[in-house]
C-alpha cells in the first residue's frame, strides 16, 4: 500500500536556533535525524510533500534514503530542559523557551549522537503553488499534529489539487513496480540514481555551470553528455553541471563543444540572444577530466555530423 508524508522544510531564517540545519536541497534532498517523530517510518517509494509551514512547496516520490551518523549540538532550557530554545535578536535576555516561556541569557549546550537520513526525491519533483497552510494540514491523517514529519492521507490529495490552476497540478498515482533499464514509473518517468549523480557532480564541480559559471545550486542540473534513455546508466565521467536553460539547449544540440578547439559553440538559431552569443568561443570552466571530452565529441557528432 502506498504511503506519503508531509515534511516541514525549514526556512534559513527560522528563529529556532536549537535545531541545526540538515543541509536540505529543496527539489532534490530532504534530511532529518532519529530524534524527529516518524523518523524511521519513511521508506523508498513513499510520496513526499514539502511545505514551509505557510504553503505547499511541491510533491515527489522518495527514490532512495541514505543513512549516516552525526554529532548534533542541542540547546536546552535551563529551567525545563526542553530543546525549544529561541533566539530573541532585539530583546534581552537573548533567549526564550518555547515550552515553559522562561527567559535567559544563555542556554545549556549538550551534544548527542544521532542517526541521520537523507531522502533523494529529485527525479519526480513537481513544484506546487496555491495550497496554503490550512489546506496542507488537511492533507494529513492528523491535521492537528505539530510534528515535522506527518503521515499524508493520500485520498485527500487529488481533490485538493483539482482546485489548483492547471499549471500547478501533478498526477498522483500509486507507486508502480520497478521497470527495467534504470527507470520506474512514479509521478513522472524517473531516472533511478539521478539525485546521487547530481550530488557527485556538485561535489566535483561545486556550484558552477560548465558553460556559464557560478550559479545557485538549485538552478543547476546534472546533464548527461549522452542519451541516458539508451544506456540507463550514470557514467561518472559522462556528466556536467549545467544551468537549467542551458541544459535544455545542450540536449537539443543548439549548444555544443568543438572537440578540436575545446571551445563552446552556439548554433546560429539562438545567436540572436545576447547572453547566449557571449558564450560562443568560451572555454569550459571549471576544467574537466579527460573522459568528458570523449562524450562531448560524441554529442557533437550526433548533432553536427562532424568527426
Amino acid at each position: 500500500m502506498a504511503r506519503g508524508w508531509l515534511c516541514l522544510q525549514k526556512k534559513h531564517t527560522d528563529y529556532v536556533v536549537a535545531r541545526e540545519g540538515y543541509g536540505d536541497d529543496l527539489g532534490a534532498v530532504y534530511s532529518w535525524d532519529d530524534r524527529v517523530p516518524n523518523a524511521l517510518s519513511l521508506k523508498e517509494g513513499d510520496y513526499i510533500a514539502l511545505w514551509d509551514s505557510a504553503e505547499l512547496l511541491g510533491l515527489s516520490v522518495i527514490e532512495c534514503i541514505t543513512e549516516g551518523k552525526h554529532t548534533k549540538s542541542l540547546l536546552k532550557c535551563p529551567r525545563c530542559d526542553k530543546t525549544d530554545v529561541r533566539l530573541r535578536r532585539l530583546r534581552r535576555p537573548s533567549y526564550r523557551c518555547g515550552k515553559c516561556q522562561s527567559e535567559f541569557d544563555a542556554p545549556i549546550v549538550t551534544t548527542d549522537q544521532v542517526r541521520t537520513f537523507a531522502a533523494d526525491y529529485e527525479a519526480g519533483w513537481t513544484p506546487i503553488v496555491g495550497l496554503d497552510a490550512k489546506a496542507c494540514r488537511e492533507l494529513t491523517l492528523h491535521p492537528k499534529s505539530q510534528h515535522s514529519i506527518r503521515p499524508l492521507n493520500l485520498e485527500k490529495i487529488e481533490p485538493l489539487l483539482s482546485t489548483l490552476p492547471e499549471c500547478s497540478r501533478v498526477p498522483i498515482r500509486r507507486r508502480a513496480t520497478p521497470l527495467p533499464e534504470g527507470h520506474r514509473e512514479v509521478t513522472v518517468r524517473a531516472r533511478v540514481g539521478q539525485g546521487r549523480f547530481r550530488r557527485l557532480l556538485l561535489d566535483k564541480y561545486k556550484s558552477r555551470c560548465a558553460f556559464t559559471g557560478a550559479a545557485p545550486a538549485l538552478a543547476l542540473q546534472a546533464a548527461h553528455l549522452y542519451q541516458y534513455a539508451d544506456l540507463g546508466k550514470h557514467k561518472e565521467d559522462g556528466g556536467l553541471l549545467l544551468r537549467a536553460d542551458v541544459h535544455l539547449l545542450f540536449d537539443k544540440g543548439l549548444i555544443t563543444v568543438n572537440p578540436t578547439t575545446k571551445l563552446i559553440e552556439i548554433d546560429h538559431e539562438i545567436m540572436r540572444y545576447h547572453y547566449l552569443a557571449e558564450l560562443h568561443g568560451q572555454k569550459i570552466d571549471p576544467p574537466v577530466e579527460p573522459g568528458v571530452w570523449a562524450w562531448l565529441k560524441l554529442h557533437r557528432q550526433q548533432y553536427r555530423g562532424e568527426n
